[in-house]
């Protein structure tokens, strides 16, 4: 079990634990995530049409 004390430690562990392909397709959602923040600020700043919540939320499900 993970504590908040050990919890850097105990998520190096578990990524020894996880399928390469998990590991890889979680830290590509999270690019994708980074990726979207800028134009969605962007588009909020211009006035324009934001990224849907639906949007967020599918990328946040995914592991982003």
């Amino acid at each position: 079990m993970c504590w908040s004390g050990r919890s850097m430690r105990c998520a190096a562990g578990l990524l020894h634990k996880l399928p390469v392909e998990v590991v890889f397709a979680y830290v590509a959602m999270s690019v994708v995530a980074i990726a979207l923040y800028p134009f969605d600020k962007a588009a909020a700043e211009r006035g324009r049409r934001r990224t849907p919540e639906n949007t967020w939320h599918m990328v946040a499900l995914l592991g982003g």
